[in-house]
């Protein structure tokens, strides 16, 4: 009963694995802030977009998604927020 009640006392003491999105980079271009996020899945990439003045205390301006890669998104940024 002891080995029983130790590994159950492991499973509760081991930490969760959620799936949760991730920042990947965030940084300043032309007169907007962003973020790019992985999906929580970790199959893709989508960017956040804000006035600078607006960062970060509002919600973003754009969301936009998805993206094969980190630099897919920021190449959609550089060609349409500079």
């Amino acid at each position: 009963m002891a080995v029983s009640f130790l590994a159950a006392f492991n499973l509760l003491d081991s930490p969760i694995k959620i799936s949760e999105e991730s920042l990947v980079k965030k940084g300043f271009s032309g007169g907007y802030q962003y973020e790019v996020w992985n999906t929580s899945d970790t199959t893709g990439y989508y960017l956040k977009v804000w006035k600078s003045q607006a960062y970060p205390n509002n919600e973003a301006l754009r969301v936009i998604g998805s993206f094969n890669s980190k630099n897919e998104a920021l190449e959609y940024l550089s060609n349409n927020y500079t």
